[in-house]
């Protein structure tokens, strides 16, 4: 399967982060935008990557895989 590179840089950034509002200042973008990529990016696994909550996001089972894949 093929990812698109702008977005698993910034689920790259997300998941080093931990925190979408971080990393759209880092990648200078909406948190929509950096919520949409990630959205998509799960869409095209089929699983969630995140787990959002109040205090930022985790990484799930399939994220972890992701972000050794992405990097």
């Amino acid at each position: 399967m093929r990812y698109d590179l702008t977005s698993l840089d910034v689920f790259i950034t997300v998941a080093e982060e931990r925190n979408l509002t971080r990393s759209a200042r880092i990648r200078h973008l909406a948190v929509s935008a950096i919520s949409k990529r990630i959205t998509e990016l799960e869409a095209q696994v089929g699983s969630p990557l995140l787990l959002r909550n109040a205090r930022g996001v985790e990484l799930t089972p399939a994220g972890q895989s992701m972000l050794f894949y992405a990097r």
